[in-house]
């Protein structure tokens, strides 16, 4: 959503970046100078790695009320579940990272200040702000923000002001145990409730209401009866003997002014941990006491004291966090505790309150699987023990417990705790079936799916509605019970009972509206018939319209981080004041699709929301078949692409053109020959011989060629102006005689025509030898030269050499060969071909490269469309135009990518390419997002490679064709593109405030990768790491890119970039290209992001770029052998369990390298390969010096 003001409350990320100094020469341009970056905070604060590496994507309904929310002020009712503030603040700093996100909390002792400039400071380049709705009231309530200053409040349960635009989220719309508060929050918020309609059959027959029932309990007297553990533990919690404490001990050998004041206080409170420890384990028996009863209690005392004992006794991690001889100390008090064991049985002594809980479970249906709601953490241990052990129960029930404490060793542990494994065992046991009965803390109330629950027990009531309907959501099947354990003469009974009644009633009324659509679902039957291939016979029956639709998306789209599902849309249509209303549906596929082919709607109105789902897919699939996208047997068209290259390695075809056939055949009936005076000259200049050379049918024109008569000896053959003279005036040819005197004594030499006349006297008798090769280089010229004149007539070469270069492979041993010409070639087929990728010769692409060299661009072209003729091919001018138009006009970008245009040097005329360069195809936002980044990519990728060649073919020294191949991989690889466009930052400014309201200002550099918009969050996990990795590596990798001799692949593999980095970069050349069709302003973009700088050093110092993996590999070659790598991941030996590549290099079948310590496959391979490679040359050079 573009904001209208400079501020979002509620939603977020921060652009925090590295501040690290700019490097002059390499690095991408920034907007300071190299002075002013020099003055840059130093330190970079690293976003937070997001955990949960799930892609989440919006759902449609989530799309739905979004676009909703753009027409109106509303307050969204659904089931979904909010978390505080700090929660939110940390997964949007994660997911939005491209503006400055702030957490503002009463920690932050926001209530001193009592300045409008502390707020405007606070606030300065601040786009959005996490906090809780009580800030917001009082930053407003005392003018220290104005509401107009405000783009969008997003609110959770919270009734607050009104204006500028409002998106209120709820699981219910009333907090409280009444449903009439929904009309003061809809007035309060100038806001309308609604509720998502999309699929509104499908999802209300989802929701499955349980029966609701209180089921009163007797509760336990005020004062406990204390048992015999339960006294005892009393006994020497109050007899603990403070002056023998550790930490008391510690604080008085300390004697300092400051632990003496320490001291006092722990004194007078009885503050030790020791002492703590021993009061909360009072607390707790007593807590377990009154809910479970005698026999818990004592249970809960023995287990806990003999878990501590055996952890300190074992020197175990579970209490790690522990001072050692705090631990012993309070093991010794703790033996003195008297404690016993009583057996579990069906007579043990329980509270009423258990006894109801256990006469309710026996009573329960045989296939029952439920869930216990226990509000204290030792409650849910001991409950579980209990209904697990009792012989009633245990034939019926599997019991498992779920808490929400966290794991990890180094949180401070408490005696209580009476759970040593993990308990998260149980949930995935329960939700696969194993267990049927969990007994679980509020942590369960949200964020499960257990479909086949049909109990759950609330044996402490819930507190708020939220927590009630968060709890009976958990009774997902159909003929399920909620119980709500309640206290005899609580009032609680009745008001549930009512408000239990009122949702009753609604639910009924829903099950009416279930049944109605079901009804005329039945009754409408759709009439439309099957669609249909004339050509194949393929057909699509509309009800396979959805499932069909749903795979052709998928095999499109089918990226990392990208959802590939289309979603759909429901408009409601009064046809009749009198009937019920009519529904039609659009459907929008994912925004890989081009925007012409995103949303399409049904042809028709439909009293079934199913069947105008389907009507919607299939006008869809149709259109999509139209398009192209879908083949002639209605399967996607990935499936054919995917079988273009499984043609044969090998093709039989013609063999070479022999041109001296037709010649010998023209001898017989020509009257003329073309002659040309062909001259020797040796080294010294010296003319050896002269002599003409004439053939029957046309001469063609050839550059001077060397030939060699041995190693010591070359001589230049300089070929003169074509003449034509009548055949009679020919003096005899002496070809035949001179290859007599040359090889006669190595074969027999018939005297015969030749097909090449030559007039020279035979007492130059060397020269005989030399006439295969004179007749070599004038075949190769004859080849072009009827190339020129058949195929390629219509380019109109000017310079036939191209041409025989063209043709002639490396094999051959010519002087110049094709593969310079193919490199060339290669990038002009590429970038001419925005559409399709083909698949040619090298041949093909080599007569391109010679084209481009003879006639320029337009002759590249023709070249194409002679070989390719089955495409529409356009000139870059002309496809420029073409994709520019397919483009929206858009005046202004987003705030959020203003610094987007003065980072690249550039300034769009139509800015709606820029925010496409800059739009992940996660990132979608219904109508909101109209395109992404991957078309820009593609176009951007050949863009790139044309400058990369264009400069290495014009380099000062000509470069082979495989340096220039090494040098173009070495410049657009995606893990330097993507480190490049992380080097590639702007400045911007933030603020903190003291605690004395003083502001501080400091400078961070945010790079151009954190504009991107994307929706998921393993990308945000993938960034989060890459982030961390290019601030511990980006030094070595500099001074590597600086002054090194090689090239950094290990360094730079070792980042793990995401393929999304250099995509990026691409997109936005490929988009400054669309929008301006020069190759200068792409090749000026090029250049501010570093990477022509480095080509240049590259180049000039003759940097070794081969990749370690090919320097191994060639090397190995020289004794015959082959190299091969063997990786796996493995878990380290350092004990924190982390997972490592390693990878094993073998040469010849032999190993030669190990090497572990790999973050990814590629990493390991490339460094394995390195040290192989070093290795093996130190074992080449000791057999050498042997």
């Amino acid at each position: 959503m573009e904001m209208h003001s400079n501020v979002e409350l509620s939603s977020a990320s921060s652009s925090d970046a590295e501040g690290k100094e700019s490097d002059e020469g390499i690095l991408p341009h920034s907007t300071p100078s190299p002075a002013e970056s020099e003055q840059l905070d130093e330190s970079p604060t690293q976003d937070d790695e997001t955990k949960d590496p799930v892609v989440i994507h919006a759902r449609a309904y989530q799309l739905e009320m979004l676009e909703e929310s753009l027409k109106q002020n509303i307050i969204v009712a659904a089931e979904l579940d909010m978390s505080p503030p700090e929660k939110q603040f940390e997964v949007l700093k994660a997911r939005i990272r491209n503006v400055q996100i702030k957490l503002l909390s009463g920690g932050d002792n926001y209530d001193a200040w009592g300045e409008p400039r502390i707020w405007e400071d606070f606030l300065r380049n601040v786009r959005i702000v996490v906090s809780t709705h009580q800030v917001l009231f009082d930053a407003v309530s005392h003018a220290f923000i104005r509401l107009d200053r405000l783009a969008l409040i997003v609110f959770d349960e919270a009734a607050g002001l009104p204006v500028p635009a409002i998106l209120g989220l709820t699981a219910s719309p009333v907090m409280k145990s009444s449903l009439k508060g929904l009309e003061e929050i809809e007035a309060t918020l100038d806001a309308v409730c609604k509720s998502p309609s999309v699929h509104r059959d499908q999802l209300m027959s989802m929701v499955k209401r349980p029966e609701m029932a209180c089921i009163p309990y007797t509760p336990p007297p005020p004062r406990p009866t204390y048992t015999k553990s339960m006294a005892s533990l009393y006994k020497v919690t109050q007899e603990l003997d403070i002056y023998s404490d550790p930490y008391i001990l510690r604080l008085c050998a300390e004697n300092t002014e400051r632990s003496r004041a320490t001291l006092q206080k722990a004194l007078e409170k009885r503050d030790t941990k020791t002492c703590r420890q021993m009061q909360s384990l009072c607390r707790k028996s007593d807590e377990v006491w009154r809910e479970l009863g005698a026999w818990a209690a004592d249970y809960f005392i023995y287990t806990a004291i003999n878990q501590f004992l055996d952890s300190v006794k074992k020197n175990d991690q579970w209490f790690g966090a522990w001072e050692s001889r705090e631990k012993q100390y309070l093991a010794s008090v703790l033996q003195k505790v008297e404690v016993e064991r009583t057996p579990i049985g069906d007579t043990l002594e329980a509270s009423n309150k258990v006894n109801v809980l256990i006469r309710e479970l026996s009573s329960s249906p045989e296939d029952t699987t439920g869930i216990v709601f226990v509000r204290q953490a030792a409650t849910v241990v001991v409950l579980a023990c209990i209904l697990s052990s009792l012989p009633s129960l245990e034939s019926r029930f599997r019991v498992g417990a779920m808490l929400g404490t966290s794991r990890w060793s180094s949180r401070g542990r408490n005696v209580g705790e009476l759970y040593r494994d993990d308990r998260s065992q149980h949930l995935h046991d329960f939700q696969d079936g194993k267990l049927n009965l969990l007994v679980a803390t509020e942590v369960l109330e949200e964020g499960i799916d257990v479909p086949a629950c049909n109990l759950v027990v609330c044996f402490d009531p819930p507190t708020t509605l939220k927590s009630f309907i968060q709890r009976r959501g958990r009774a997902r099947a159909r003929e399920s019970r909620l119980i709500m354990m309640v206290p005899a003469e609580s009032s609680k009974y009745v008001e549930w009972a009512q408000l239990e009644m009122e949702m009753k009633k609604k639910y009924e009324d829903e099950l009416r509206e279930i049944q109605r659509l079901a009804d005329l679902e039945d009754e409408e039957s759709p009439d439309i018939p099957p669609f249909r291939v004339a050509k194949t016979g393929a057909q699509l029956d509309f009800d396979q319209a959805k499932s069909h639709l749903d795979h052709v998306c998928a095999s499109l789209t089918s990226h990392q981080y990208v959802e590939s599902r289309p979603y759909y849309l429901k408009r409601e249509m009064e046809v009749s004041r009198s009937g019920p209303p009519m529904v039609k549906e659009t459907v929008v596929l994912p925004i890989s699709f081009p925007p012409h082919l995103r949303r399409f709607e049904g042809s028709r109105v439909w009293y079934s929301e199913k069947n105008a789902t389907k009507d919607a897919a299939f006008q869809a699939f149709i259109a999509l078949y139209e398009a192209g996208l879908v083949n002639d047997h209605l399967m996607p068209l990935k499936n054919e692409l995917g079988s273009a290259e499984t043609r044969a390695a090998r093709a039989e075809v013609n063999g070479l053109w022999n041109p001296w056939l037709e010649i010998a055949r023209s001898w017989d009936t020509t009257t003329s020959v073309s002659v040309r005076k062909l001259r020797l000259i040796d080294q010294r200049g010296h003319v050896i011989s002269e002599f003409d050379a004439g053939l029957p049918s046309g001469f063609p024109d050839l550059p001077a060629f060397n030939i060699y008569w041995d190693k010591a000896n070359q001589w230049r053959t300089e070929v003169g102006e074509v003449h034509v003279v009548p055949k009679a005036g020919l003096k005899p040819n002496q070809s035949m005689a001179l290859i007599d005197l040359a090889y006669g004594h190595r074969w027999e030499v018939h005297d015969s025509p030749h097909v090449l006349h030559l007039d020279v006297h035979v007492s130059v008798v060397r020269f005989g030898a030399l006439i295969p090769s004179i007749m070599h280089k004038i075949e190769v010229y004859l080849v072009a030269d009827e190339l020129c004149k058949t195929l390629l007539k219509e380019l109109a070469f000017s310079d036939l050499s191209l041409v025989a270069t063209a043709i002639s492979s490396s094999a051959a041993r010519e002087a110049t060969d094709y593969q310079r010409l193919e490199f060339l070639g290669d990038t002009i087929l590429k970038l001419l071909t925005t559409v399709s990728v083909a698949a040619n010769p090298d041949v093909v692409e080599s007569l391109i490269g010679a084209s481009l060299l003879d006639g320029g661009m337009s002759k590249a072209l023709a070249c194409i469309r002679t070989f390719i003729p089955e495409i529409e091919w356009h000139t870059l001018d002309a496809a420029r135009d073409i994709l520019a138009s397919q483009r929206p006009r858009k005046e202004e970008l987003p705030s959020t990518l203003s610094p987007l245009e003065d980072l690249i040097g550039y300034s769009f005329q139509n800015k709606a390419l820029a925010c496409e360069a800059m739009t992940h195809a996660s990132f979608n936002l219904g109508q909101l997002t109209d395109a992404c980044m991957e078309r820009l990519e593609f176009i951007g990728d050949a863009v790139l490679d044309n400058i990369i060649v264009s400069i290495l073919w014009n380099y000062e020294r000509e470069l082979t064709h495989q340096e220039m191949h090494l040098y173009r991989t070495a410049s657009v690889n995606a893990d330097f593109l993507g480190f490049m466009i992380m080097e590639w930052t702007y400045i911007q400014e933030a603020t903190s405030i003291l605690e004395d309201g003083r502001t501080v200002e400091s400078q961070v550099r945010v790079p151009v990768w954190k504009l991107m918009r994307h929706s998921s969050q393993g990308l945000s996990g993938a960034q989060s790491v890459t982030e961390e990795n290019h601030a511990l590596e980006r030094t070595d990798i500099l001074q590597c890119m600086r002054e090194g001799s090689e090239y950094p692949w290990a360094l730079l593999a070792h980042l793990r970039i995401p393929k999304s980095f250099s995509d990026l970069f691409e997109s936005i050349l490929g988009a400054v290209w669309v929008d301006s069709g020069s190759m200068d302003a792409c090749r000026e973009v090029v250049e501010r992001a570093g990477i022509l700088p480095y080509l240049r050093r590259l180049l000039a110092d003759r940097i070794d770029v081969t990749h370690p993996k090919n320097k191994l590999g060639e090397l190995a070659a020289l004794d015959q052998k082959k190299v091969a790598y063997e990786t796996e991941p493995r878990r380290r030996d350092d004990g924190d369990g982390s997972k490592e590549w390693v990878c094993r290099v073998l040469v010849g079948g032999e190993l030669l390298v190990e090497l572990g310590g790999g973050v990814s496959r590629e990493e390991v391979v490339t460094k394995a390969a390195g040290v192989g490679y070093d290795k093996l040359l130190r074992n080449r050079a000791t057999r050498t010096r042997l």
